[in-house]
């Protein structure tokens, strides 16, 4: 999944290795990824903003323009190999 959320997304390596390291689920690594690409922002700043209480995943989408059942279309377009 690192390798595809690299590919697709771009999310750095490091960016990957941190969340990890955090402890972040698979779930919460892809949540942050995609919203740290929509957000400009980096996946573990939008990691720990929900793990510090600053923040929730679902007031992020909402800031993101996305609400939580968009998710179950935009994950998989996403990570889709381009064609």
């Amino acid at each position: 999944m690192a390798e595809t959320l690299s590919a697709r997304l771009g999310t750095p390596w490091a960016e990957l290795d941190d969340l990890a390291g955090r402890g972040a689920t698979l779930q919460e690594t892809v949540l942050a990824s995609l919203l740290g690409v929509w957000s400009s922002r980096t996946a573990p700043e939008v990691y720990a903003d929900v793990k510090t209480g600053k923040s929730g995943w679902s007031r992020l989408l909402a800031a993101a323009n996305r609400i939580p059942k968009q998710m179950e279309v935009e994950v998989p377009k996403a990570l889709r190999p381009a064609n």
